[in-house]
């Protein structure tokens, strides 16, 4: 019967309306240029509103009011005279949290990934592909508390810095039928 026993509950999403364009050009000698541009409509997130079954809990508002956010993605492929494919590119990704819903649910902030890649052909249809990336950011301010109205700002709440990095490795075999 307390807050914290097994229940039920319920919400509903409001997702972002998303627009992407981009182009690739393999007109100079052996390279493959590549970049595209996405919009992703999140000002029409507002609020999050958790419906519990537990009548004591009622309804949760959680206030996010976030801005729209954008990408960019930008590529480069090599392929060298024995078939060998060298590849860097670059994504910067815009933060859509506004400061005051800034939280270790979601922690969102600039983002900026960098990766390289290679692609060693094995036989006619066997291809081994490597790649590292490396996500950074710059980190950002957010809270644990929730706002109890919306005209409350990021700098009365924000108690706590997140950051991230990250570093991947990944390694594929690819076939070809």
């Amino acid at each position: 019967g307390g807050a914290l026993v097994a229940q039920g509950g319920s919400t509903e999403l409001v997702h972002p309306d998303q627009a992407e364009v981009g182009f690739a050009y393999d007109g100079f000698n052996r390279w493959l240029l590549s970049a595209d541009y996405a919009w992703i409509g999140w000002a029409r997130f507002h609020q999050l509103d958790i419906h519990f079954s537990n009548p004591a809990l009622g309804t949760v508002t959680n206030i996010e009011d976030y801005n729209n956010s954008s990408a960019i993605r930008l590529g480069a492929q090599y392929t060298a005279h024995n078939n060998w494919q060298w590849r860097v590119g670059f994504a910067g990704v815009a933060a859509a949290a506004p400061p005051q819903t800034v939280t270790p649910i979601l922690p969102d902030q600039d983002r900026s990934n960098y990766t390289v890649g290679l692609g060693i052909p094995l036989t006619t249809g066997l291809t081994l592909d490597a790649a590292y990336a490396y996500v950074w950011n710059p980190g950002r301010r957010g809270r644990l508390a929730n706002p109890t109205s919306p005209s409350i700002s990021g700098s009365t709440l924000n108690d706590g810095v997140y950051t991230l990095f990250a570093n991947i490795i990944s390694i594929s075999l690819k076939a070809s039928f």
